[in-house]
């Protein structure tokens, strides 16, 4: 607070009015984070997370540790390998059929 240079400023007409601005700019950078509340099932734990994450952020100065729980969830790369072969062959047959049928 110290820090602001309206808290110097004598004319407390002028200054009041500085700070009412400021807030209306606040809410209107905020309005955006309200709708994505509004659209979560559960607002509490949106807020929870989004203050814990960061906070994360501020303590390790932006750069946190990597979750490695977090990837567990996912499935295994390796085992979309077999379908990717698959489907390249798949298309090469249909690519050398219409080919042949030219």
């Amino acid at each position: 607070i110290a820090a602001d240079p309206l808290i110097w400023y004598n004319n407390s007409s002028v200054r009041d009015r500085i700070y009412f601005i400021r807030l209306i700019d606040v809410r209107q950078r905020l309005l955006p984070a309200e709708e994505l509340l509004k659209d979560s099932p559960d607002r509490y734990i949106s807020i929870r997370e989004a203050y814990l994450q960061n906070r994360l952020f501020l303590i390790y100065d932006g750069f946190p540790p990597v979750d490695d729980d977090f990837y567990d969830d996912f499935d295994d790369p390796d085992d979309f390998e077999d379908y990717y072969d698959e489907s390249e062959e798949e298309t090469g047959e249909s690519e050398e059929t219409e080919e042949s049928a030219d």
